[in-house]
């Protein structure tokens, strides 16, 4: 173990210290405050984390509900909400780390994997490094990836953030390059099931949207291997997931926010909200004004920088056909929640709450169109570290609003 820890630190010690210096970046107002600001959900998550400390000082690390929540009658969160990656910041939170510095240090933890994830899957499709991190400070300082941080607090979706690049390259093995291996699919699959429920019915679609993008050179073989990825995916999560969908048959569930019937209609982007460039301690709307509705798209640099590649020279965009499907089918999923689309007629997607959701498949796939083009066309070493130094300084711009919040 020990050894195979060096080895990767050796093979990747780079990506790992870009990581951490754009970890860095993001997380100033989390390291240089010892304040945690109360956003929308962070008062659930924190409480998770406490919990789940009570419970393993109980002898039970995967309780199914939090007896002792909502003064004693309990929360059934667990059947519903995955508590397998709050492990260890409940360990450390009994180890004697406030329980709000052990939530900071989690969502630290998971911007940092997700930067690195998103750095190798670029790096694996273009063969080139500083590709790989411009990926990773586009996708760690995307509008939409500050929000669920500093606006929202939305400590699901900032674990399956981790995991969304894994699994795109699990499928990009698979699809493109013909492999055998179909782990790197197992990994993305299953930490998206055990981070945020959601986000691995999104991964699920995208799976199955990049399968039928690919039909034309798809074989037994890329099929095979695809459902062994998520078979045993399946297996690894079916002590969560099968006791979830009894509950859900179980019982009829009545959802609502803030009153409403969840209105996806209410929550669709007006077109101002598709260029807004600053962070907005608000909430989710298009009938609010400009001061009051939060940030959710995914940032001026992924709307714009991937149509770039249309102007890398056409031999070379042939040899990445995969790169050009992920650009139109990123672009699809950000334009999507537009309020211009009849939300109200597809009630059977309430269950994603609200439409801007779709924008974390988007910022995804908009990364390698925008880094690899953005590669190509900045030969110069040195433009490549301009550019990323004027994204570290808008994600400085974005984030040190929030050294104003004053609980």
């Amino acid at each position: 173990m020990v050894l195979w820890l060096k080895k990767t630190f050796k093979n990747n010690w780079k990506d790992l210290l870009a990581a951490a210096i754009f970890t860095f970046i993001l997380m100033i107002p989390y390291i240089f405050s010892s304040l945690l600001p109360i956003e929308h959900d962070t008062f659930f998550h924190v409480s998770r984390i406490e919990q789940l400390s009570r419970s393993i000082t109980e002898g039970n690390f995967f309780p199914a509900l939090y007896p002792y929540e909502n003064n004693g009658y309990g929360y059934a969160s667990p059947l519903f909400y995955n508590d397998v990656l709050l492990i260890i910041p409940a360990l450390l939170h009994l180890a004697g780390m406030a329980v709000s510095t052990a939530y900071k240090f989690s969502v630290i933890c998971a911007s940092f994997f997700s930067c690195f994830a998103m750095t190798k899957l670029v790096t694996h499709i273009s063969h080139k490094q500083s590709a790989g991190w411009i990926a990773g400070a586009a996708y760690l300082f995307s509008n939409y990836r500050i929000t669920d941080i500093y606006v929202r607090g939305a400590f699901g979706e900032i674990l399956a953030f981790t995991f969304l690049p894994i699994m795109v390259l699990g499928m990009y093995e698979i699809l493109v390059e013909d492999s055998h291996k179909w782990s790197t699919l197992t990994i993305g699959l299953t930490g998206l099931i055990l981070a945020h429920n959601l986000t691995f019915l999104l991964g699920t679609v995208l799976c199955i949207i990049l399968f039928l993008f690919h039909l034309r050179t798809m074989n037994c073989r890329k099929v095979w291997t695809i459902f062994k990825g998520a078979a045993t995916a399946f297996l690894l999560t079916v002590w969560y997931t099968f006791p979830m969908i009894e509950q859900l048959h179980s019982q009829t569930l009545v959802v609502s926010y803030y009153g409403s019937s969840s209105n996806l209609q209410d929550s669709s982007m007006n077109l101002w909200q598709f260029f807004i460039n600053k962070t907005v301690f608000g909430f989710s709307g298009n009938s609010l004004s400009a001061d009051s509705t939060m940030t959710v798209n995914v940032g001026w640099f992924l709307t714009f920088a991937p149509l770039l590649w249309f102007l890398v020279k056409k031999e070379t965009r042939k040899l990445y056909p995969f790169v050009t499907k992920a650009l139109i089918i990123g672009y699809i999923f950000m334009i999507l929640p537009s309020s211009v689309f009849p939300w109200n007629s597809f009630a059977l997607l309430r269950i994603l709450q609200f439409p801007w959701r779709l924008n974390t498949i988007a910022l995804v796939l908009l990364c390698i169109p925008s880094s690899m083009a953005c590669a190509f066309l900045l030969q110069k070493k040195a433009l490549q570290a301009i550019l990323i130094c004027v994204m570290c300084g808008e994600c400085i711009y974005h984030v040190i609003p929030d050294f104003s919040r004053t609980f």
